[in-house]
């Protein structure tokens, strides 16, 4: 999934990706720039 995922965004977007930083995963599990994402019921 990673590589489909990269492939796109180098490819359709012309951006360059850190192949080891880069991760997909779900969005609680990554810290972003030292900052984590939470979701908040309610």
């Amino acid at each position: 999934m990673l590589e489909s995922v990269t492939k796109f965004i180098e490819g359709k977007l012309f951006l360059k990706v850190n192949r080891e930083k880069t991760q997909v995963a779900y969005m609680g599990n990554v810290k972003f720039l030292g900052c984590s994402f939470y979701i908040h019921k309610g």
